[in-house]
């Protein structure tokens, strides 16, 4: 996902740039964005990107943190925020969104390519996410009993990806 919006980002704009304030944005918001920065702690291995980047496919420009959780569920948060382009930095931030998606099952196309069937999908707020970060990521938070079965090849596809 960071790719097409680095893809964007290089051909509306300079190249290095682009890329140099991109990445500079990112940090920044993994720093300054509190729920970012919790996140980021909680999964270390997890993905941050921003989307509409350049603004110039329109509002909103969206703060994306996801991640793979127990070899079944991808979790995303998305954030609503403003940048200074120029300086790298994220100015504000709203209200996150977070999103639990069950991947049901993985399967290989023809040609090579991946396609993941989900499940259960749970779309939660704060108060949730203080409960699920306080127990380190438990997903009883969400009536999800462990152990649950993982998915075959999950971390290599979606985790990887």
């Amino acid at each position: 996902m960071r790719a097409i919006s680095l893809i964007a980002a290089l051909a509306i704009s300079g190249c290095s740039d682009a890329l140099k304030n991109y990445d500079r944005t990112v940090s920044d918001g993994t720093a300054s964005i509190a729920f970012a920065a919790q996140f980021k702690e909680l999964f270390p291995q997890s993905r941050h990107f921003i989307t509409h980047y350049t603004g110039r496919e329109g509002p909103p420009i969206t703060w994306n943190s996801n991640t793979g959780v127990a070899d079944r569920y991808i979790l995303t948060m998305q954030i609503p925020i403003t940048l200074d382009r120029s300086a790298g930095r994220v100015t504000s931030f709203g209200t996150p969104k977070f999103y639990l998606n069950e991947v049901s099952g993985i399967s290989q196309l023809p040609a090579g390519h991946f396609k993941i069937s989900y499940g259960r999908s749970i779309q939660f707020g704060i108060p949730e996410w203080q409960s699920f970060r306080e127990k380190h990521g438990d997903l009883s938070v969400f009536g999800i009993t462990l152990p649950i079965p993982p998915i075959p090849r999950f971390s290599e596809i979606v985790n990887d990806a």
